[in-house]
């Protein structure tokens, strides 16, 4: 396995073959060797120094996934600059009010979307052959440069917050990463399709295939049968997703049949996997659904379970010796403890960008990271029950909408369900259940079915049939904007 010790990102290029391969751009038809990307975003490295991109500086990125993403990011890492990536299904305020917050006065984009110049934000457009710098780019001067990315959060509160990460916390979760799938170098292939503009998609996928020298096959956005294809074409061995795109692939695969025998690793994180998609998964491919905890202010990773291990709950073994703990404001819990996980770790964020007040609430008076997660932690892992702000309370009675969704999920006829508690005059909050369906079941023979899986304080009292959920662009459901729309309608 490789080893890199420095703590600058972009050196990762340099361990690898320069002739093997290290990206295939579907979108644009373009694959790019080691020696070929490094040059590239090498060159225009210097173009951004021509243009006064000096150590420190924020440079955004508003550009899709593909190469051109991929070279911009390194090249503002060349500069010493920190990139911020701006996820580009973003709105037009959203790109504005993430310039501004970061301060970053310059910004990377293509002639198919630009951000308004008018604000005093000036665009970089990027370019193949920008310049025929490079060779002084990369001198001994960005040896003091700490940090690499800032990644726009929600967080806990909804409230966008810009996660500052450093080389060395990227860094951390590549050799962890590669440590527990165990990767082999220079052999690997992933397929990139979570977006490369959120932590998980760019570090877990993109950043970890070149830190084991691997290659990477891009997409520019998820679609079921494309990547199947992709799997099937370049025989990937890593496959980095959320829940509802295996939900999406088990749908595929149970009525058409793909080569995807060469997959190895197929990693599920930034929600609860239904247990019943992750069996049918492995049933369908013959590999089981490798399962992980993380958040954007972990860069993201924090735990991974073993491979070939699934269980309800488990979220595996804290990696590159973070310590995770339950906790009850700052007191420790015992192990088997239940209450809100915290982390300590050197994946852990350096703070939230231009914003103390937020920094020092998001650690406890020990230095622990406070998740917002709730579980508990065994001598062989961690696990998770829930987010604790969607912790439900229905007449005194406690109810976690991820076990009233798996058994949803049960049910042959359903897609996807997502679960929030709505209030109600008698008991506090009732469960309400957002279900997709195939169109062959009622809402009451759901709630009949339900009655045969969970207690009875624990079923949905209200089911709403959708034709789709809402969903974030790396494609998590989006619990918060299902309980406003809830609370706007009064049920």
């Amino acid at each position: 396995m490789m080893v890199v010790k420095s703590l600058l990102l972009h050196e990762v290029l340099t361990r690898s073959d320069p002739e093997s391969v290290c990206i295939i751009d579907t979108h644009e038809g373009r694959t790019l060797s080691y020696g070929e990307f490094y040059a590239s975003a090498s060159r225009f490295a210097g173009y951004l120094m021509g243009l006064g991109v000096k150590p420190g500086d924020r440079v955004g990125i508003l550009l899709p996934n593909g190469w051109r993403f991929a070279a911009s990011l390194y090249a503002i890492i060349m500069c010493g600059g920190i990139a911020v990536p701006i996820d580009y299904r973003s709105s037009e305020r959203e790109v504005e009010f993430y310039v501004k917050d970061s301060g970053a006065g310059l910004v990377v984009c293509s002639s198919e979307r630009r951000v308004d110049e008018s604000t005093g934000v000036r665009v970089a457009d990027f370019l193949e052959d920008a310049s025929d710098g490079g060779a002084s780019v990369l001198g001994g001067s960005l040896g003091g440069v700490e940090d690499a990315c800032i990644f726009c959060t929600g967080g806990t509160t909804g409230i966008p917050k810009g996660v500052v990460l450093t080389h060395k916390n990227i860094l951390t979760v590549l050799r962890g990463l590669s440590a527990a799938w165990g990767l082999r170098e220079g052999e690997e292939v992933f397929v990139q399709v979570l977006p490369m503009t959120h932590s998980g998609g760019l570090n877990c996928c993109f950043n970890t295939a070149l830190y084991a020298g691997g290659r990477c096959v891009i997409m520019r956005r998820f679609n079921s049968e494309e990547l199947l294809n992709c799997i099937e074409e370049y025989r990937v061995s890593v496959l980095v997703g959320v829940p509802t795109i295996y939900g999406e692939l088990v749908r595929k695969l149970a009525v058409s049949h793909w080569d995807v025998g060469s997959l190895r690793v197929c990693f599920s994180s930034g929600a609860s996997i239904p247990e019943k998609v992750a069996r049918d998964f492995e049933r369908l491919t013959g590999v089981a659904v490798n399962v992980g905890w993380g958040l954007t202010e972990a860069s993201p990773q924090l735990t991974v379970a073993p491979l070939g291990v699934f269980k309800p709950n488990y979220v595996g073994l804290p990696i590159s010796g973070a310590d995770v703990a339950a906790f009850e404001g700052d007191k420790r819990l015992p192990m088997g403890a239940v209450g809100e996980l915290g982390v300590k770790g050197e994946q852990v964020m350096k703070g939230y960008w231009n914003n103390a007040e937020e920094t020092r609430r998001a650690f406890n008076s020990l230095g622990y990271l406070l998740t917002g997660d709730v579980g508990y932690v065994l001598p062989e892992g961690v696990y998770l029950l829930g987010r604790r702000k969607n912790l439900i309370n229905t007449g005194g009675y406690k109810v976690w909408p991820h076990e009233v969704e798996q058994a949803i999920m049960e049910n042959p006829h359903v897609k996807e369900a997502a679960v929030v508690g709505v209030e109600d005059e008698k008991y506090g909050e009732v469960v309400k259940a957002f279900v997709v369906t195939d169109g062959k079941i009622t809402q009451e023979e759901l709630k009949a079915f339900c009655r045969t899986l969970l207690a009875g304080y624990k079923l949905p009292r209200i089911i709403e049939f959708r034709d789709e959920l809402p969903k974030s662009s790396v494609g998590k459901i989006l619990h918060r904007v299902l309980k406003e729309e809830s609370e706007n309608k009064g049920y």
